[in-house]
């Protein structure tokens, strides 16, 4: 009989009920709600404040190879993604990121103009797409646009080219391309109702005590036979 009530109590603390645990949600309420608003709060100061804004600006350029027999514009065609290859492993050399930096009167270095500069080619193309993502709006355009002058006055003998032209120049951008404030505190939020929830289930999942007659018929199915009842104004004058 000892071992049977072991194995009921064991299970007991083991077994979550579903309801209940909704039920638990609902009554401590509060906690879920701190959580989601501290989240949210601590998502929010950390992106307005610890995150530097980073400004986007594209600038394109067509590539023009040299005429060749047959079908040349199958070829250049099939080329493109070699080209788009090539010149992003070319303007990432020093020979065109000082250049670059000149522009600039050298305030980045190469390693951070490289790490600014995505280079990317349309499907079925001859047009290079130079984006460049940067703390500076107007650095963000004169890197793009740098980039695409250096191309046409080096690239063209060096790659073996015709000739480079340049599509559209960038644009200043007017507002930050990242970070995303209300992706982040939406994010934020979600995190926080998660966490809340989590402290709830936990509180629900490690309470073992039995506060009730019915509680302890319902969860150990045994019968209680007598209650032992308990006077708190008689501890209190002790």
């Amino acid at each position: 009989m000892p071992e049977n009530n072991n194995n009921s109590i064991f299970s007991f603390q083991k077994n979550i009920n579903i309801s209940e645990l909704i039920l638990e949600c609902l009554k401590r309420w509060y906690i879920i709600v701190t959580a989601t608003v501290a989240a949210l709060v601590i998502s929010a100061v950390f992106t307005l404040m610890f995150v530097t804004p980073m400004y986007s600006s594209t600038a394109k350029i067509m590539i023009f190879n040299k005429t060749v027999t047959g079908s040349a514009n199958d070829m250049e065609l099939s080329a493109s993604t070699y080209l788009t290859r090539d010149f992003t492993e070319i303007i990432s050399d020093k020979v065109i990121l000082n250049d670059v930096s000149s522009m600039l009167n050298n305030k980045y270095t190469n390693a951070q103009l490289n790490s600014f500069i995505t280079v990317t080619n349309p499907t079925n193309t001859r047009i290079i797409e130079i984006s460049v993502l940067s703390p500076n709006a107007q650095d963000s355009k004169k890197i793009a646009d740098g980039i695409c002058t250096v191309a046409q006055e080096k690239l063209v003998e060096l790659m073996g080219l015709d000739r480079i032209t340049v599509i559209s120049s960038g644009d200043v951008a007017k507002n930050p391309t990242s970070p995303n404030v209300k992706q982040n505190i939406l994010i934020g939020t979600l995190i926080g109702i998660v966490l809340g929830c989590g402290i709830v289930f936990l509180i629900y999942a490690t309470y073992n005590k039995v506060s009730s007659a019915e509680a302890i018929e319902k969860q150990l199915g045994i019968s209680v036979l007598a209650t032992i009842p308990y006077n708190n104004r008689q501890k209190s004058r002790k």
